[in-house]
């Protein structure tokens, strides 16, 4: 088949009259040239004009772009950073599917991680680690690594990265502390300070397997409820950051990747370093200045970035370039020609058909070289035309196309749209001619495609012929669809929140934002409320309340007065539903602004907080009752306190009377009654006895808990008590052959209350005998030193069982073996023995094992009787001493 192409419809004729006169050949060769030379000074300057406004344009398209990715980005940040406001305690489970529903790497090109750090003071962080590993391990299946604050820099504070997503690939980040690297700390005080974004110079992210560089996002959290209204409040309330990690060159190549530039750079003016490109990509651009238009300053969090755009061989179509060249050498061929034709005209139709075929290729191979579709269409409607970029776009050759009809491109759907293009343009008016229109193409396989679509009609020779322009709109397509699918589900996540109330509102005070939580909050329907003001949700009294601590007039700027100011202000109000009731709620109000930090409105985030009112006021009912029952039982223990006392002292002076007519009868009346008497008499001193002992427990435990035990300080021999409890049990450890084996060092002084250290060795003591078994052995040890001295008593009795150790110092408390064993007492001994150790700064332990054996360490301090003295001035003395 013969080869076709946009220039096969166009033939040339050419004529002219032979002219001998070689001066007329001259002067017609000259007035070529020279229109020549001024045709091509004149494309050239217009395709210069052309270049700098193309590059001009270009450069603040790149710049805008970035900017508007950031600005998405910083929206993606302040909503982590909302949902923490609403919930600071926020587990990483939900952090995780926040995260997740957000789509991060295929939404948001260049975020390789979103996260929170907290700050942390030095002498909390090993709890603050274990309770956040604790946490982590809680969602085992999220596959958090170990947290390890690093590096360990010893200062007094961390922030420290412990919510992170995804995890996977950003294992390094978690536990970095951003106060240990200039850059990141900087920006995180300048967002403490601030209470608004902040953003790092370039950095090199911890996690960075390649060469890539980056920087950090972040938003302050300050403590919820507290105020932040100047920058002494801001940095008291200050509790972390929530943080974006963006690499730059993914950012780059998402937000540009449809159209990238020639050549590009991305500079911190501040550092003075490179986000993108370097010092030789600079070079090659020629080393642009401020004022060059390839230059474009932005602001980033009020940080500038200079950006540089290179598209010079971009900024003309390959077509245009060539237009001065081709302009030149068609003049000089033309030249040649009329040159030609002056020396003969035998030969002019011939050579004339050879310089046009020339040219036809010339044009041909710029046409080629398009990578736009570019499709002739005859009268009829076939196709008689197809470069090169119609093959690489629809897949199919010009050999296999020419001739058939062209509205076969398109979709069966848009065939009817595309005949009715092609009509208009061919109309006497001509009014789709060059208009721009987005159809749906079908390449050679059936894929289909969106295409941008325009038509320009021309003649040649008397006929008609249509140049259709396509251009494959796949990727802007998907783009525009992936921000429609981000709004909508910024959107969904409104709507989603039933159970908080969402509301924006402009600066004109005219609700624009009246989410479903608000709907169900209120009892109003958005469309009810849109365009109006927000006051009529609030009681008229709370705002004129709140006015007049502000020292403004009732009105909207009750609610926004801090927002204005970049300060978001967490209150407390009534709200009132569309019914009439009211119900308090927890309302957040924060600023809102555009890409350039414009003011451009205010978010308020209400709660419902009835049931946590509702909480404090049982709380605090729960609490008053509580006070009152307190008091009672202080009154009842009292009581019995005094009671105790009381029946104490009586019961000891019958006793002390039965004991001493049982030692009248034992030493001047035994030998004259009957044996049997004599054990009688033995009967009521033991039981009196006892009686007695029990009624000096009871005692002591009084004046241990009215605080009337009386502390006195004097020089007392720790190892004189010792013998003198040794004798005193004497009779009983002789009647079951038990041995006291007594071990006392020489130093063993100390500033006490003698009678009471002497009631602790005996209760020690006694208690080893009674629970050890007849014919075994008490051990008893005194060592001394400067500071102290500690008394041992060791047993080899019935032991005390594992679970009923912490027991032991509990009033009448008794173990299992001793009832089992129907050995007697009162539960008070070692209660009595823990408290006078403790009035003497000793301490006391006890190591038992059942059916092995007891031992009791006892420590008491070598104190001075001035300092002991000192110490006491407060405490109430008596001059009852224990028996």
């Amino acid at each position: 088949m013969k080869r076709h192409d946009d220039l096969t419809p166009l033939r040339m004729s050419m004529a002219g009259t032979h002219r001998d006169s070689p001066a007329l050949s001259v002067t017609v060769l000259a007035v070529l040239l020279a229109f020549v030379i001024a045709a091509t000074i004149f494309t050239t300057r217009a395709n210069d004009q052309q270049a700098h406004l193309a590059n001009e344009s270009r450069t603040e398209n790149v710049a805008a772009t970035i900017q508007d990715r950031i600005e998405l980005n910083h929206e993606i940040v302040e909503g982590v950073r909302n949902v923490f406001t609403l919930d600071p305690d926020l587990d990483r489970r939900s952090f995780h599917e926040v995260v997740e529903r957000l789509d991060v790497p295929r939404r948001f090109p260049g975020i390789q991680v979103i996260g929170v750090a907290h700050l942390v003071a030095d002498d909390e962080l090993d709890a603050y680690a274990d309770g956040t590993n604790a946490a982590a391990e809680a969602e085992d299946d999220l596959d958090y690594p170990d947290f390890v604050v690093h590096p360990d820099t010893g200062a007094d504070q961390r922030l420290a990265i412990d919510y992170i997503e995804p995890q996977v690939g950003n294992e390094r980040a978690f536990g970095l502390d951003f106060l240990s690297e200039p850059n990141r700390r900087d920006a995180a005080m300048l967002a403490r300070d601030t209470g608004q974004m902040s953003v790092t110079a370039p950095i090199t992210l911890v996690q960075e397997t390649g060469e890539q560089r980056a920087f950090l996002l972040m938003l302050p959290l300050f403590r919820e409820g507290e105020s932040t209204a100047t920058l002494r409040e801001r940095r008291a309330a200050f509790e972390g950051v929530v943080y974006a990690a963006v690499r730059m060159g993914d950012l780059v190549d998402g937000a540009l990747k449809e159209d990238p530039p020639g050549r590009l750079t991305i500079v911190d003016v501040a550092s003075g370093e490179f986000f993108y490109g370097d010092e030789s990509d600079l070079a090659a651009m020629g080393s642009p200045g401020p004022g060059d238009e390839r230059v474009k300053q932005i602001g980033v969090a009020s940080r500038p970035w200079s950006i540089a755009v290179d598209d010079d061989d971009r900024a003309l179509s390959s077509v245009q370039r060539h237009v001065p060249v081709v302009t030149l050498v068609t003049g000089l061929l033309l030249a040649v020609l009329v040159a030609g034709l002056m020396a003969t005209m035998r030969s002019a139709r011939s050579r004339a058909m050879i310089y046009a075929s020339e040219m036809t290729e010339e044009l041909r191979s710029l046409s080629d070289s398009a990578t736009d579709a570019i499709v002739s269409i005859d009268e009829v409607g076939r196709i008689v035309a197809w470069n090169r970029g119609a093959t690489e776009i629809f897949g199919v050759e010009a050999v296999d196309v020419i001739g058939r009809a062209a509205e076969e491109l398109v979709a069966p759907a848009q065939r009817p749209a595309f005949v009715g293009l092609c009509e208009s343009v061919r109309s006497e008016s001509g009014e789709s001619q060059g208009r721009s229109t987005v159809t749906t193409c079908r390449r050679s396989g059936g894929e289909r495609f969106p295409a941008e679509l325009s038509m320009s009609r021309w003649e040649a020779r008397g006929n008609d012929y249509l140049t259709v322009f396509l251009r494959d709109v796949t990727d802007r397509v998907e783009a525009q669809q992936r921000l429609v699918e981000t709004s909508d589900m910024l959107l969904g996540v409104l709507d989603a929140a039933t159970e908080i109330s969402i509301i924006g509102v402009g600066l004109d005070a005219r609700i624009e934002l009246f989410n479903a939580g608000a709907e169900r909050m209120l009892g109003y329907r958005a469309d009810d409320v849109m365009g109006h003001g927000p006051d009529r949700f609030h009681l008229r009294t709370e705002v004129e309340a709140r006015a007049r601590e502000l020292g403004i007039e009732p009105g909207f700027e009750v609610f926004v007065t801090k927002a204005r100011g970049g300060e978001a202000e967490t209150r407390g109000w009534t709200y009132v539903r569309a019914d009439g009731s009211t119900l308090p709620v927890e309302l957040v109000v924060t600023p809102r602004y555009d890409s350039a930090g414009r003011l451009r409105g205010f978010i308020g985030i209400a709660t419902d907080v009835t049931e946590r009112v509702a909480a404090q006021e049982r709380q605090q009912l729960l609490l008053d009752q509580e006070r009152d029952m307190v008091a009672k039982l202080r009154e009842v223990d009292r009581v019995k306190n005094d009671f105790v006392s009381t029946m104490s002292h009586e019961l000891r002076t019958p006793l002390t009377s039965i004991l001493g007519y049982t030692e009248l009868i034992t030493d001047t009346m035994l030998d004259s009654l009957p044996t049997h008497g004599a054990g009688m008499v033995a009967t009521i001193e033991k039981n009196a006895q006892r009686l007695l002992s029990l009624v000096e427990d009871l005692l002591s435990l009084s004046k241990i808990e009215s605080g009337s035990l009386n502390r006195r300080r004097d020089p007392c021999d720790v190892g004189r008590l010792v013998d003198a409890a040794c004798t005193a049990i004497a009779p009983s450890t002789s009647e079951r052959g038990i041995a006291v084996d007594a071990r006392i060092d020489d130093v063993a002084r100390i500033h006490a209350d003698g009678p009471q250290i002497e009631r602790v060795v005996l209760n020690l003591l006694t208690n080893a005998v009674k629970f050890s078994p007849d014919g075994s052995t008490v051990e008893i040890e005194v060592r001394g030193s400067d500071d102290w001295v500690d008394l041992v008593v060791t047993d080899h009795g019935i032991g005390i069982p594992a679970d009923e150790q912490q027991h032991l110092f509990t009033r009448f408390f008794r173990s299992r073996s001793a009832e089992r064993n129907a050995i007697p007492g009162t539960g008070l001994g070692l209660t009595i023995v823990a408290d006078i150790v403790d009035r003497h700064g000793g301490t006391i332990q006890v190591d038992s094992t059942e059916d092995v054996g007891t031992t009791v360490w006892v420590r008491f301090p070598v104190e001075a009787a001035d300092d002991i003295a000192a110490t006491e001035t407060h405490e109430h003395h008596t001059t009852e001493e224990l028996v």
